[in-house]
């Protein structure tokens, strides 16, 4: 069903951004073991690999988090 308002249409944002950030921290938990298990040379790609830098601070924004390389 459609959201008949703009309040209801937040709302079910929210919800999803709820559902998205549970799934996110249970990944987070989840991969942490294997993280720990890597040498800093398998593990220096990944920041990157977010669109973070190793020059910032720990919680760095990306603009646009690409999973994936472009196709060329």
């Amino acid at each position: 069903m459609a959201p008949t308002h703009f309040l209801d249409l937040l709302s079910g944002i929210a919800d999803a951004e709820e559902t998205r950030a549970r799934e996110l921290r249970r990944f987070v938990s989840t991969a942490k073991p294997l993280a720990n298990s890597l040498s800093e040379a398998q593990r220096r790609p990944v920041p990157a690999f977010l669109g973070m830098d190793d020059t910032g601070g720990p919680n760095q924004p990306s603009a646009q988090l690409w999973l994936f390389d472009e196709e060329g």
